[in-house]
């Protein structure tokens, strides 16, 4: 049985605005709800429920890869990396969310009463059952998250299993321009930049609280089988990233094998790559739009980088987190 505690958003109970327009203008056929997991108020949506405890007891083995992210964090750009490193730098053609899938997918879309509201292709044990899905896969295993700590699988949290753990963090501002076109153009969202932006400062967006989501990991970092990327660094210098990858996965590869590596993994190809830019779900070019450091300045004021500064300066002072 699962400890983790919850409680369902009701903006009619908490009377506060900020829910009040989550609920407005992001429920639709597939998302009825939300709720919030654990002392740190982690949001979920409300189909979240129904697995949280096999989520808790899932299986994990010491064999398991994990990358672990917000959304909009440079997820897919990693999960190539950790594939094509673990892979002896196979490049494959396969859909990556095949090769390598995602958790808890399947608590995001609530299909049970939206038969046509994703491409068909989607209605498929990877995308509906993921967890049966990952149980069943050959060794090793890689897996996308986009849980913080406190919701990983316990065998992980207590450290009686070792998977590697690669986790990556992304400056709160160009992460949030991100998630908030890949909401709209993905997970139903209706409402404008300023609403989204609202909700994610305060932390009322699924996988939010920001802060507590990127802290939670990061305190883990003690730890020998967890490392910590940062995106703007894998933008800087990717070659030295990589090279940090292969230690942490125990791989030797050649200089030549890094730098053909370091081409695939290049934007430009990646956002061509149909086996990793998800084009059959969202369609053309939505989900890699720019991959480039400070896109948000397209959609923020100077007010509101400001904003977001001080933001930052709140909740990652002393943390030892910089952006």
């Amino acid at each position: 049985m699962s400890t983790i505690k919850y409680k369902t958003i009701d903006p009619n109970e908490s009377n506060n605005a900020i829910d009040k327009n989550l609920y407005k203008y992001f429920i639709n056929d597939f998302r009825k709800g939300y709720i919030e997991a654990t002392d740190q108020k982690y949001v979920l949506p409300q189909y979240y429920v129904e697995f949280i405890e096999k989520i808790d007891n899932f299986e994990v083995y010491d064999t398991d890869v994990f990358v672990v992210t917000h959304p909009k964090t440079g997820t897919t750009w990693a999960q190539e990396m950790v594939w094509c490193i673990g892979n002896n730098l196979e490049v494959s053609d396969e859909y990556i969310y095949i090769r390598f899938p995602f958790l808890e997918v399947t608590t995001l879309f609530d299909l049970r009463d939206a038969p046509n509201a994703l491409p068909a292709f989607f209605y498929k044990e990877f995308f509906t059952n993921s967890l049966e899905y990952i149980r069943k896969l050959p060794h090793p295993r890689f897996i996308k998250t986009h849980l913080p700590w406190e919701l990983l699988p316990r065998q992980i949290r207590t450290g009686e299993r070792k998977p590697k753990i690669i986790y990556v963090y992304r400056n709160p501002k160009d992460t949030c321009v991100s998630y908030y076109h890949h909401c709209v153009n993905g997970e139903g969202y209706k409402g404008d930049f300023n609403v989204f932006m609202e909700l994610f400062l305060s932390g009322r967006l699924s996988f939010g609280p920001y802060p507590s989501h990127i802290l939670s990991v990061v305190q883990q970092k003690h730890r020998n089988n967890v490392l910590i990327l940062k995106y703007e660094e894998m933008k800087s210098d990717l070659k030295a990233v990589i090279k940090q990858v292969c230690e942490f996965l125990n791989k030797v590869y050649s200089e030549d094998d890094i730098d053909k590596l370091q081409k695939h993994l290049s934007f430009e190809v990646m956002k061509t790559n149909k086996a990793v830019n998800y084009d059959l779900f969202f369609g053309d070019g939505k989900f890699m739009r720019a991959g480039v450091i400070g896109s948000y300045k397209v959609d923020m004021s100077p007010d509101v980088v400001a904003r977001f500064d001080k933001w930052i300066a709140e909740n990652f002072a002393n943390t030892g987190t910089s952006f």
